[in-house]
């Protein structure tokens, strides 16, 4: 099933008052995790799709040639060495993309990629990448979310609009439409860092029969 519209009338509260009795809005108290709906999501599908798993029908962008996949990844690998502390993974190759967890995906979109890119994919499909990037770092800044949150809004909504015209209509599923409410979710909670399922997923415990609970490696972060 696919989303293809980005402008079709938003659900309220109210639409959801006779359905339910719960004393919440069923609309505005639920929000998008950016973990799993851009970074395991929206981002990890493109990988996937310039990988070489392309999507049936007469898409501008098409896979990655062997050539240019190795020169992505030794883009990725150059500064595997010398990645600050605050990363907490190293990049690693696209051929091991089906191991990459979600803060490798994440700072494919916010740092990496934006470099790795440029001048392996065509220049339409790079600068559409860059409204996905663009727009998710200005709403994961606390500093800038809401001062351009309409601006951010305006790039994720022109990413969806033109996903469909580069990798066909199929791509527009329900991870790339949720895009477009992101930046209504972060005009009422804050940043995408303050309502993101990270913490979470690093503090996750498990429990072994007899033994008290001990925290284990995260197996997404």
């Amino acid at each position: 099933m696919t989303f293809p519209e980005t402008d079709a009338r938003l659900r309220t509260d109210d639409d959801f008052v006779s359905m339910s009795v719960l004393p919440i809005g069923l609309v505005t108290s639920f929000v998008y995790d950016y973990m799993h709906l851009v970074c395991l999501g929206v981002v990890r599908k493109l990988l996937k799709f310039w990988q070489g798993d392309a999507i049936s029908g007469d898409n501008v962008a098409s896979r990655l040639s062997s050539h240019n996949l190795q020169l992505l990844s030794t883009g990725l690998l150059r500064p595997s060495s010398c990645m600050p502390h605050e990363f907490a993974r190293r990049p690693r190759s696209v051929s091991e993309v089906d191991r990459w967890k979600a803060t490798e995906f994440r700072s494919f979109l916010l740092y990496t990629g934006q470099v790795t890119l440029g001048g392996v994919v065509p220049q339409n499909v790079y600068d559409h990448f860059m409204l996905l990037s663009v727009g998710i770092t200005l709403l994961i800044s606390s500093r800038y979310c809401q001062v351009y949150n309409d601006y951010a809004h305006s790039l994720l909504v022109s990413f969806v609009r033109l996903a469909g015209k580069l990798y066909g209509n199929e791509f527009v599923v329900y991870n790339v439409h949720g895009l477009v409410h992101l930046a209504a979710d972060v005009r009422r909670r804050g940043s995408l860092d303050s309502f993101s399922s990270f913490p979470f997923e690093n503090e996750l415990e498990y429990e072994t029969a007899g033994q008290k609970s001990w925290k284990s490696p995260c197996s997404v972060c």
